[in-house]
């Protein structure tokens, strides 16, 4: 199975349709300490997060090597 070819379904947030998209269609938005991966609706043009990676766990908030 080919995965550039395949498509996934999802649910806006904002006006609740579903709609298909492909792999190509995914961006990733990198922020200083997180990123996310976003799909935007065809229907409405709202922004959807569908995935949200927290600065790969390095989090000084819960990080034990600043505290010791």
């Amino acid at each position: 199975m080919n995965d550039e070819n395949t498509a996934s379904r999802y649910q806006c947030k904002k006006c609740h349709d579903y709609f298909n998209f492909k792999p190509d269609e995914v961006r990733w938005r990198e922020f200083g300490s997180y990123s996310e991966k976003t799909i935007t609706c065809p229907h409405c043009g709202c922004v959807n997060v569908i995935k949200y990676v927290d600065g790969f766990n390095q989090n000084p908030n819960f990080d034990e090597r600043y505290y010791m």
